[in-house]
């Protein structure tokens, strides 16, 4: 595929606490076009506050597998599965996650995904590389369904998210808001 990267061009791995920092100034320097497509509330220096300072400290925490169980029993919906890619100069490139969303005992697990990549990958295979490992990981980590929401007009999104299966389940029309615009999204979900 002309669009594909030689092997070894990137790197995917789980997110490193030495991560946190550089991740939140590759979100920082998205466009705006991908900030609308994807803004989960707690990356990005801009966006500093003391729930993105909270949201910081668990994405930390999460980094640690020996912290992630404790992390369930005493806040259940702060525990991240997140991985990272980057280039072969160690530069993020994209960045994805599951956050558990269920937190009753007995319920299904549930988590909620997302997922970028910078403009100049996109198309590239970053995000399908990404999404590999992340489920494979939301599987080892007994996820039973992941959900996400996408902007109707994301194609490339919704096309990678079929891709791994995902089926949309509803239409929710003027539910996203971005810089004081609405905009319709799929929710779309996978039973792992």
């Amino acid at each position: 595929m002309k669009n594909s990267l030689p092997s070894g061009e990137i790197v995917t791995r789980n997110l490193r606490v030495l991560d946190i920092a550089a991740l939140n100034k590759t979100y920082d320097s998205l466009s705006d076009k991908s900030k609308r497509f994807f803004h989960p509330g707690f990356l990005g220096f801009k966006s500093a506050n003391l729930t993105w300072f909270l949201a910081q400290l668990a994405l930390a925490a999460s980094c640690f597998g020996f912290l992630r169980k404790p992390l369930v029993r005493i806040y259940p919906l702060a525990a991240i599965l997140a991985i990272v890619s980057t280039d072969r100069k160690g530069k993020i490139i994209g960045f994805a996650f599951i956050k558990r969303k269920s937190s009753n005992i007995g319920e299904r697990t549930l988590g909620e995904l997302g997922i970028f990549v910078i403009d100049s990958y996109s198309g590239k295979h970053v995000g399908s590389s990404m999404m590999k490992r992340l489920l494979s990981l939301a599987k080892m980590s007994s996820f039973q369904k992941i959900c996400l929401t996408v902007l109707t007009d994301n194609i490339q999104a919704i096309n990678l998210y079929q891709k791994f299966d995902f089926v949309k389940k509803r239409l929710v029309l003027k539910g996203d808001l971005w810089k004081g615009k609405k905009f319709d999204y799929f929710e779309m979900c996978l039973n792992v």
